[in-house]
């Protein structure tokens, strides 16, 4: 019995053992999902041969600026926000830094914002078959949220959702406009800023409709459909997209405190109002007169007496 028993553990321990040794020498079992696709610059690494939207890790690719190159850095950011010094939303390399996650900015009247919204089907390209292979998404959506709009406030956000009805999982992501002014301001969409390219390393710029902000439109690469037609995403980077547009800032007009009217004080009222009514003059009458008779009658008998 004791040797069953050291049996069975020892059998127990070299599969934990094993286990272990599968686990963290990176080897993964076939229903695992990893966190995200990390970047290798061989360029041929695995992801995946089914659409997943926005899942690699560590991309140096980069984005110009006027302070030079940004790694893309890690896909799942794919909202960004930059202030426009240049009031041209399609160029990098004359604008500031985009920003992951939030910007804080004076926002000034005038100023200009552009956010930014980078889609990537990860899939490797090997499966797309020339459009029909099981990498290609069917049926792409973007959906832009942008409720701050036509609103005042401080503090701004702006949600980007990539859908297709094969991808692994629908993706969102918000970056922030943080106004740390203290009045409020408005934000107004610039007309006619909503562009989308599909070349991310040498872009080349098309429009879309001011409505594709507060909207839902569909993509696709290397075809880019026209709005309510269905789109198609091929995998890997040469059918990456960009969509973007820009905001700009008002002032908020300050409303002065109504004028309140001075009030004129209420006179308060005596405690016992004097009675001026006709009985107490008739009484005061009464007793003048009576007075009055007994003094005449007074002097009559003093006169009569003398006499």
């Amino acid at each position: 019995m004791k040797r069953l028993t050291r049996f069975l553990t020892s059998l127990v321990t070299a599969g934990f053992v094993l286990v272990s040794s599968l686990v963290f020498s990176g080897v993964a079992f076939a229903d695992s999902q990893p966190a995200c696709f990390q970047y290798n610059s061989s360029g041929d690494f695995v992801t995946s041969t089914t659409p997943v939207f926005n899942d690699i890790c560590n991309d140096p690719t980069g984005i110009n600026s006027v302070d030079g190159p940004v790694p893309l850095g890690n896909e799942s950011n794919f909202v960004r926000i930059r202030q426009d010094i240049s009031g041209i939303d399609t160029s990098n390399a004359t604008n500031l830094p985009l920003q992951i996650g939030s910007l804080t900015n004076s926002c000034t009247p005038g100023s200009k914002f552009d956010v930014w919204t980078y889609i990537h089907n990860d899939a490797m390209s090997q499966y797309n078959y020339n459009g029909s292979g099981p990498a290609v998404a069917n049926n792409v959506k973007l959906n832009i949220s942008a409720p701050g709009i036509g609103t005042n406030g401080q503090t701004f956000n702006f949600t980007s959702t990539v859908s297709a009805d094969n991808a692994a999982a629908t993706v969102s992501d918000t970056a922030f406009l943080i106004c740390n002014n203290t009045q409020q301001v408005k934000l107004t969409e610039v007309p006619n800023s909503v562009y989308y390219t599909l070349n991310v390393a040498s872009p080349t710029w098309y429009s879309l409709p001011d409505s594709t902000v507060n909207g839902t439109t569909n993509i696709g690469n290397p075809i880019f459909p026209q709005p309510g037609q269905v789109g198609y995403q091929w995998g890997c980077y040469d059918y990456r997209l960009i969509v973007v547009y820009q905001l700009t800032v008002s002032s908020v007009p300050t409303t002065p405190p109504p004028i309140t009217p001075p009030t004129t004080p209420t006179p308060t009222p005596p405690s016992k109002l004097v009675n001026t009514g006709p009985g107490n003059i008739i009484g005061a009458f009464a007793g003048f007169t009576v007075a009055g008779t007994a003094g005449f009658m007074v002097y009559t008998r003093r006169k009569l007496a003398r006499n």
